[in-house]
């Protein structure tokens, strides 16, 4: 628990902890961010998977985690060309 939330729920010590209630979308947030890579894709890979009706029933927007994919490779691409470079200085 947070501190805020221990000051927001004061009798959590008698109980041992508060119920934590989430909407739908803030639980699919919560999933999609611990879950690995490899099961996002397994779930993305379905033959008839639509992201934009997945966008509407949970929020996430697949399409960024694509993006952010594509502009980590190309940092991480640049990262070793330069390695590279140095290496011959």
């Amino acid at each position: 628990m947070s501190e805020q939330e221990k000051k927001d729920q004061p009798q959590f010590y008698v109980m041992g902890g508060y119920l934590k209630v989430n909407d739908y979308k803030k639980a699919w947030a919560n999933l999609w961010a611990i879950l690995p890579r490899e099961r996002k894709n397994m779930l993305t890979s379905i033959p008839e998977f639509d992201a934009q009706i997945f966008k509407d029933i949970t929020g996430i927007d697949v399409t960024e985690d694509t993006a952010r994919d594509d502009k980590k490779a190309k940092i991480l691409a640049k990262i070793e060309e330069l390695r590279k470079e140095a290496d011959q200085l």
